[in-house]
Order: C-alpha cells, then sequence, then structure tokens
C-alpha cells in the first residue's frame, strides 16, 4: 500500500535506514556463527554471554521500535491483533464456542450418540478455565519481549522475558534452554527469572512469541522455544505467534503448514491464522495437556518442521559493506525488525 511503501522510503532515509542496516547485519552475524561452528551448543553459550551484541541488538531494536516509527499502520501493529485476538478468544465468546464443539464432537463418538437433547452454551463451565471473579483476570507471558509492551492493557497481569532486557520490569531468560525447567538446574539459580521458572507448569492463559522464532538461528533453538512455551500455557490457553514475510500469502505457505504440523505435534490447534502485508499472525488453542511435552524438547524430527528459508541460505561468506542488501533483502529487513509494528510507548 502507499502507506508502506511511505514507510520504507522512510526506513531508508537518515538514522533508520542505519538502525534497519545494521539490524540487518547482526542477524548475519549471528547466522553465520552458527553456519561455520562446530558445537551449535557452543556457540550459542557464546552467543548468550556476548553482551556487547546483545546490548546494540536490543539497544538498536528498542530504538526502532519506540523512537523511529512513531507513525505505525494499525492494521499491521502486532500488539493491537494480539490484544484483540485475547479479547475475541476469553471476553468476546471464542473459548466458549470451541469448548462447545468440543462436547459436541465428544458427544458424537460416545455411547449418546443417539441422544435426542443438543449441548448449548449453558452446558459449558467457564470457571475452570478463566476466572472472571478476578481483575486483573488474565495471565500472559511475552517471550522475547524487549521493553514489556503489553504492560499497557489493564486486563492482562503480564510476566515479560528477554535473552537482553532493555526495562526493568523484563527479566532476563533464555527459552531456548532445553534445561530451563529442571527443578534441580532451578534450585542451584538465584535469579528472579529462574525461581518463576519453579512453578510456572500450566500457569499462563497466552504466551505470545512475537517475531522472535526468526531471530533464533537453528531449527532447534526454535523448537526448544516452543516446548518451553507450551509447558507454561494451561489447558485451553492460547500460543499467539507472530513471524515476519513481506511475501505475498501463498509463498510461504509450505512453511506455514511445516509450522502448523509442529504446533499439532505439541497439543495445539489452530483457531486463527491471518496473513497481513508484512505478518504472519496465528492463534493457536492448546488441547492437550503437556505432562510430557518437557520430554519432545531434543526431538530433532520435530524440530526440523520449525524451519525458515535463513536456514538454507549461505551466510559463510560475508558480502562488502556496498553489496550487503538487494532491494529484497531490504523489504525483508523492514519485516525483521522485532519490535518494528509495536504499540509505542
Amino acid at each position: 500500500s502507499q502507506i508502506i511503501s511511505c514507510q520504507f522510503e522512510s526506513m531508508n532515509s537518515g538514522k533508520s535506514k542505519k538502525l534497519a542496516d545494521r539490524l540487518k547485519e547482526l542477524h548475519s552475524d549471528l547466522r553465520r556463527s552458527f553456519q561455520t561452528c562446530d558445537d551449535e551448543t557452543m556457540a550459542w553459550m557464546e552467543h548468550c554471554s556476548n553482551n556487547d551484541f546483545l546490548r546494540e541488538y536490543g539497544d538498536v531494536m528498542h530504538q526502532l521500535a519506540t523512537k523511529d516509527w512513531a507513525e505505525v499502520v494499525e492494521s499491521e501493529d502486532r500488539i493491537v491483533w494480539c490484544f484483540n485476538t485475547i479479547t475475541d478468544y476469553y471476553m468476546q465468546g471464542g473459548l466458549a464456542k470451541c469448548l462447545l464443539k468440543d462436547l459436541r464432537r465428544a458427544k458424537f463418538h460416545s455411547a449418546e450418540i443417539n441422544a435426542p437433547e443438543d449441548v448449548s452454551l449453558n452446558d459449558i463451565n467457564l470457571s475452570e478455565v478463566y476466572d472472571s471473579s478476578t481483575t486483573p483476570t488474565l495471565t500472559l507471558l511475552d517471550i522475547g519481549s524487549c521493553y514489556n509492551p503489553f504492560k499497557q492493557f489493564n486486563e492482562l497481569r503480564v510476566t515479560a522475558v528477554d535473552l537482553f532486557p532493555q526495562t526493568a520490569e523484563v527479566l532476563e531468560c533464555d527459552f531456548t534452554d532445553r534445561n530451563l525447567f529442571s527443578p534441580h538446574a532451578n534450585a542451584n539459580n538465584g535469579s528472579v527469572a529462574n525461581k518463576f521458572c519453579l512453578n510456572i507448569d500450566g500457569l499462563y492463559h497466552i504466551v505470545v512469541i512475537s517475531l522472535v522464532l526468526t531471530y533464533l538461528p537453528t531449527p532447534s533453538h526454535r523448537w526448544r522455544c516452543l516446548v518451553n512455551a507450551t509447558h507454561c500455557l494451561r489447558l485451553h490457553g492460547i500460543l499467539l505467534i507472530v513471524t515476519p514475510d513481506s511475501a505475498h500469502q501463498n509463498r510461504r505457505m509450505n512453511q506455514m503448514k511445516s509450522w502448523r504440523q509442529a504446533l499439532e505435534q505439541l497439543g495445539y490447534q489452530r483457531w486463527r491464522y491471518v496473513k497481513k502485508s508484512h505478518l504472519h499472525c496465528m492463534a493457536c488453542r492448546k488441547i492437550r495437556k503437556s505432562s510430557s511435552v518437557l520430554s519432545l524438547i531434543d526431538n530433532e524430527e520435530l524440530s526440523l518442521l520449525i524451519y525458515t528459508p535463513h536456514d538454507s541460505h549461505d551466510y559463510s561468506i560475508k558480502p562488502s559493506s556496498d553489496e550487503l542488501f538487494t532491494v529484497e533483502e531490504k523489504l525483508e529487513t523492514f519485516n525483521e525488525l522485532p519490535s518494528l509494528f509495536d504499540e509505542f510507548e
């Protein structure tokens, strides 16, 4: 659209362009380090301890999110989409309709298949899932939060975590850690983030992973993030995933189908999917208890389902500065910014 084009032109001028180009370089450097390493575990440990890299990445992203794009197309705003989806699901009858379908399906397949009476919303007991007597009602875990953009909503009680937080209310936590929810590991770690991990099983109504999965350098990192997120989500809660893509809807169809298959293996049912101009937005309902989900954390076969186009790109040769980005790559840069479409503070 003309508005998006104007924003892209704005991005390519002055400070915004420099910040966006630098973020693209940081993404490429991270992917290059994993393509050329001998030990991915060691490479990730080195990345997590590289405070200079993480600080620069966080600073650039925070500036772009809160200062450089003061005008955002609301229909493209990922935070707005997430909150509207939460409202539709929990407050506008979405959850009740899902549970009603579950009940009807179970009734159809049970011995009562020939019973003349139908089930209705009156048969649904929402209090087991959603307690409307408390305020704020809904607990939300924002993974890769940066600066906690969901704090603006009074309806939500937010826990925000990030690998390198930009504000004090965001906890430092690595959600790709395969031992994140190990009681023994956390008992010996005095950090606030790891203490909160001790009693997090099924705690949250909503888990948000917004423009984080594309930052993670390998399918195994993305998979572990999803497994840990599933551990945190209560039954019938929703997982909101937002990932960048400026291509037309069908170009990444196979990728989105593959992601959907992986999420189904974790016990999810897709409730809503929207392809915006620059984003894939999906809401998945957790329909199975996750008592054994952590046992899947090192499942390599399933992890390969969470692939991105960047996984097949060769980053081993670093281009010169004057050939860093093609026009298409600049468009991808525009959409890779994890906080580009934030509701600005």
